[in-house]
């Protein structure tokens, strides 16, 4: 595709939340990174992007948002890219829970771009200062290419540290059926991509400095 590796690069991204509500019904967020890196993959040409989104959540479990960035391709005129999402997220234990959504990824200037996927995780609480997840991810129509399908899983460990500090450590798999869909600079049809990171929160603020490679 469009699309490059990312090769060791340090980055920081620094996030806000916002609820309009003391039940926290509605949620936004607004986030800033030096680079937009997904399951591996730069969606920026490892330049800066500015994020926003907005979730609604009800007592229920069931949630809906839209989330945008911008995005940069070679060979591409997308310059945005938007997501839209409706999914449902609860317990399924006292130490586990689960949450599934379908999302939609919306290319602003390249429509053709545009696709569809669903999203599983698995979240699991060892103790109060330490979880681990597994996230699933499938497209059938990879940034729209028809009957080409794609898969990700993702495991990921956070714990906390001293303070408001926390890490975060994670390893993922993508595959699609096409070689070079996923990095047209390897012609692969898998990428292997892991993520190291260390935030802390301040002031409503989360900062994160995050260390990525494939």
């Amino acid at each position: 595709m469009n699309q490059h590796h990312i090769r060791s690069l340090m980055l920081f991204a620094l996030t806000g939340l916002w609820s309009a509500s003391a039940q926290a019904e509605w949620v936004g967020n607004i986030n800033f990174t030096s680079n937009y890196v997904y399951n591996g993959v730069t969606q920026t040409k490892d330049k800066a992007a500015a994020q926003a989104g907005l979730d609604y959540y009800h007592a229920m479990g069931f949630y809906a948002g839209a989330w945008a960035s911008n995005v940069h391709f070679r060979g591409s005129p997308a310059r945005v890219e938007a997501d839209f999402y409706l999914g449902w997220a609860g317990g399924i234990s006292d130490k586990a829970d689960i949450d599934f959504n379908m999302a939609y990824f919306r290319y602003f200037g390249d429509s053709v771009l545009s696709y569809p996927q669903a999203n599983l995780r698995f979240n699991y609480n060892w103790s109060e200062h330490f979880s681990s997840w597994l996230l699933i991810e499938y497209s059938p129509r990879y940034f729209g290419v028809r009957e080409e399908d794609y898969g990700h899983a993702r495991l990921g460990f956070t714990g906390t540290l001293p303070g408001t500090w926390s890490w975060t450590a994670e390893i993922g798999y993508s595959e699609t059926d096409n070689p070079g869909l996923l990095v047209i600079d390897y012609n692969e049809d898998h990428v292997t991509d892991w993520r190291l990171a260390i935030g802390r929160e301040w002031l409503g603020w989360n900062g994160e400095l995050f260390y990525t490679d494939t």
